[in-house]
């Protein structure tokens, strides 16, 4: 797969999205937890472990990069197209999205070649049709109706000049015009014969939902980027003989106080600094990736409200438009969203997250994309032992200790168990919590020399900063609980096939 038709994660699409590194945790200590509430975790969380799931879910996408190769298949999905009267022009980067400002240039050359023509009788007037006045954030522009005069073509219509000028290639590479995307059309394009289509959920958004695509609205996806592009394809043929280079899939969870549960969420992140770089996303968020150099996923958490608002915000700046006008396309609860997204951008961790068992090496279909029922969410919250398994052991533990302080000696032991949670507490908000530099600090400041105890250290500390959460965190670990028990009921549990 070529570098460029991997993922643009959204950091490097929308370059100003913050991922500094964060420090930005919640380590304030709570009361300690009534040993009564603990058990009811413990029921409850025993309760939903029983309780199967219905696999009737279907996918959420919030971004979709699809490919199907023209060469070997555009017979087969009856592709027609003719540059020349399509909504597509000609480019040498035809994988970089086109903009207002680049497409407003060419308009401006055309015009300047059509005056300085002197055989052409003109009196410096142009089409307003190709005139696009206003560079719109986040591809926000408005449909462009296509007649059908433009898609009623052939294939045999593309001239004997396209092909010989592509290096050989069948058809030429192109890329949308800016002007006939609405949001969440990120691109359009073909390149070496390969034609990509990149979207994001809003391009299926309305003012009741945020957007997204699925397995059930994707051919009407198909269907409207044919028009916006000027092309013909038969979508489903183009469904079973696409592949996939990345996707995004989401849940958005309509919850009161999303800043209670973003702080829940950072108070267990520590637990993954170890293997994981925990960043901020946007100034509302946390993004979890992997230090693996081949990483191929990461998981987001963010206020979905508040990223419509900076986006919003960054328009009507430019534009002067009625913010209150602009909402209106939106869902009234956007304030309320949170969205958990998993950003998968390599074909393994494609594989790996939604379940797909394949013997193509370098391709994933979009079928067994559409169609998987795995639960990618759950999976990526293991990194950060937020499964609730392990929060059903921890709290075991907890309970079982707690029942039995009987004596001295065992009240004793609690007692030298608490002060070691909260000094690892202490030493992980002092080290920004990084678990690496964390065990560093401890073998320099407390001279371990040891190999057997310093293998053993990372251990050591999970465990007792697990004690801190369950001593000092109870509300986090609450809130957990009711965060997990949302995934799990989008997934299924509990419920028939509701959420289509």
């Amino acid at each position: 797969m070529d570098k460029e038709e991997r993922l643009l994660l959204i950091e490097e699409l929308e370059p100003d999205i913050n991922i500094d590194l964060t420090d930005d945790f919640d380590f304030t200590p709570d009361k300690k937890p009534a040993i009564s509430t603990m058990k009811t975790n413990l029921r409850e969380l025993d309760k939903r472990q029983k309780t199967p799931h219905n696999s009737g879910f279907v996918q959420q996408f919030d971004k979709l990069k699809m490919w199907v190769d023209l060469s070997e298949n555009d017979e087969i999905i009856e592709f027609n197209f003719n540059i020349d009267s399509s909504n597509m022009f000609a480019s040498d980067t035809p994988a970089t999205p086109d903009t207002a400002i680049e497409e407003e240039r060419r308009f401006q050359a055309t015009v300047e070649s059509y005056n300085n023509d002197t055989s052409i009788d003109n009196d410096n007037t142009f089409d307003d049709d190709f005139f696009w006045e206003e560079e719109n954030d986040d591809n926000e522009t408005p449909e462009i109706s296509i007649s059908e005069e433009t898609v009623d073509i052939t294939t045999d219509e593309i001239t004997d000049t396209q092909q010989s000028t592509n290096n050989g290639n069948k058809y030429p590479d192109c890329k949308i015009k800016f002007s006939h995307k609405t949001g969440g059309h990120v691109n359009t394009y073909i390149k070496n014969d390969k034609l990509i289509i990149y979207l994001t959920g809003s391009f299926m958004r309305t003012s009741e939902s945020l957007g997204y695509l699925t397995r059930n609205n994707i051919r009407v996806a198909l269907d409207k980027v044919c028009k916006q592009a000027g092309f013909r394809f038969n979508a489903n043929q183009f469904i079973l003989n696409a592949g996939v280079y990345l996707c995004d899939i989401c849940i958005d969870l309509e919850l009161k106080n999303l800043e209670r549960y973003f702080l829940a969420v950072s108070s267990l992140f520590p637990l993954a600094s170890n293997r994981h770089r925990i960043m901020k996303f946007g100034n509302h968020g946390l993004k979890l990736k992997s230090l693996a150099k081949n990483a191929g996923s990461s998981l987001t958490f963010y206020n979905k409200g508040r990223r419509i608002h900076e986006l919003l915000n960054r328009r009507i700046a430019r534009t002067g438009e009625d913010i209150n006008k602009l909402l209106l396309q939106y869902p009234s609860n956007i304030d309320n969203i949170l969205r958990i997204e998993v950003q998968i951008y390599s074909l393994h961790d494609m594989r790996a997250l939604l379940g797909i068992d394949s013997d193509e090496p370098s391709v994933v279909r979009l079928l067994d994309v559409l169609n998987s029922r795995a639960m990618p969410i759950l999976s990526r919250f293991e990194a950060f032992e937020a499964t609730e398994e392990k929060l059903q052991d921890e709290i075991f533990i907890y309970t079982k200790r707690e029942s039995k302080q009987n004596t001295d000696l065992q009240k004793l032991s609690r007692f030298i168990r608490i002060l070691a949670a909260e000094r690892i507490a202490e030493l992980a908000e002092a080290n920004k919590p990084n678990m690496a530099q964390l065990k560093a600090h401890i073998i320099t400041e407390y001279e371990f020399n040891n190999e057997v105890t310093i293998n053993n250290l990372v251990s050591f500390i999970k465990e007792h900063y697990w004690d801190f959460l369950l001593y000092r965190k109870p509300k986090s670990i609450k809130l957990i609980i009711d965060l997990l028990d949302q995934v799990h009921t989008y997934y299924g549990r509990g419920v028939g096939d509701t959420n289509e």
